[in-house]
């Protein structure tokens, strides 16, 4: 059992716990100071994709699913912590919601959230995943989205995990292809959010 629940360990230590459940028979002290050294930090390990993870003498395929699942724990748990308001009356209450969405990822995702007129959240859509800096957008599936749902109106939202959340020329010329799509389907795009580590910033505001 930990005492005082691993508080008082090192992050070497805690990541030596992890992987003695997926390689019980060899000392993972160095596996886990390799992995510390590799990626910076315990965040750095668990964003690591599973091909990266591979890269480290010790880690296989079993090891870098177990590290993989942890870190898909750590975003449901974030998730599940936060109480979805009942109405997005405000941009703050949106902002509190997609915020978790992008916890621990080292790619880019683009979400579609749909809502009626009362503000009532009808939908949270994963729309595509990228790479680290790019990720595509499908216009016929959020179209096909936005009608099942009988949505009035959405918001989309995207992250720049290896830099800040300032919106690049092609999120701007996106947002804008993307806002004409949906007006010609009576559905209004109020906002596009880029989301980092630190940073929430808005794109609608840059349109012409």
């Amino acid at each position: 059992m930990l005492r005082d629940d691993g508080e008082s360990l090192e992050a070497h230590e805690l990541l030596e716990i992890l992987l003695f459940a997926g390689i019980p028979r060899r000392n993972t002290n160095d596996i886990a100071h390799a992995l510390l050294d590799r990626y910076g930090s315990l965040t750095g390990v668990l964003q690591a994709s599973a091909q990266e993870l591979m890269q480290i003498d010790g880690i296989g395929e079993s090891s870098a699913v177990m590290i993989r699942a942890v870190s898909a724990l750590i975003r449901r748990m974030d998730l599940e912590k936060q109480e979805k308001p009942k109405t997005f009356d405000r941009m703050e209450d949106i902002v509190a919601y997609i915020k978790p969405l992008f916890s621990q990822l080292r790619e880019e995702r683009l979400y579609l959230l749909m809502f009626d007129d009362a503000r009532h959240l009808l939908g949270c859509e994963r729309i595509s995943e990228g790479s680290t800096n790019a990720v595509s957008v499908n216009l016929p599936r959020m179209m096909h989205l936005v009608a099942l749902h009988r949505a009035s109106w959405v918001v989309l939202a995207h992250n720049h995990p290896n830099g800040e959340a300032y919106p690049s020329p092609d999120d701007v010329s996106t947002t804008r292809r993307c806002r004409d799509a949906f007006e010609s389907a009576s559905v209004q795009l109020v906002e596009h959010f880029v989301v980092s580590e630190n940073q929430v910033k808005s794109i609608m505001g840059q349109l012409n």
